[in-house]
């Protein structure tokens, strides 16, 4: 049998709203320890491989069940920079790196991503039967100080609005 990883995605993450942290920018260009609140809204649907999600509190505070999470910074600690827009794609990789090595990969753009494994959907999650961890952490590849983390939790049924 064979499952579409549109079917997967959307199972797992379509019309969700993630908040959490995303880490900034330091002076030199690098991202440190610091992080501040951002909210992720993910689409309605997943293209054949991916589907896109939105940092929805890049320039205005998101309300998200109540609570006002404020816009990300203006200054040049703003982790939106260069190759990190709001604009992202969340992927599905098995067997990513080797065997069994599943992860769920947050694409920037064609070149740049961050990965975890905590929200990897399977097929047996489609069943109930793997559930999703309850936080994603998301770290660039190969050097983990050269783009932003992000720590997430998904929040069913919630949508932003501005605030």
């Amino acid at each position: 049998m064979t499952v579409p990883e549109n079917l997967i995605l959307d199972n797992a993450f379509a019309d969700m709203t993630m908040t959490g942290q995303i880490s900034l920018r330091e002076p030199d260009g690098s991202y440190g320890e610091a992080m501040v609140p951002v909210a992720l809204r993910v689409g309605a649907s997943a293209g054949a491989e991916s589907i896109t999600a939105h940092i929805v509190n890049t320039t205005h505070g998101a309300s998200i069940d109540g609570q006002c999470i404020p816009p990300l910074p203006t200054d040049s600690s703003n982790p939106l920079q260069g190759d990190y827009t709001a604009d992202i794609e969340l992927e599905r990789r098995p067997s990513m790196h080797t065997a069994f090595d599943d992860e769920m990969v947050l694409a920037w753009n064609d070149s740049v991503s961050n990965m975890g494994t905590e929200f990897f959907p399977s097929v047996a999650t489609l069943y109930g039967a793997d559930d999703l961890g309850q936080t994603w952490t998301s770290t660039p590849h190969a050097n983990p100080t050269s783009g932003p983390t992000l720590i997430v939790t998904r929040t069913a049924g919630q949508t932003a609005t501005q605030c």
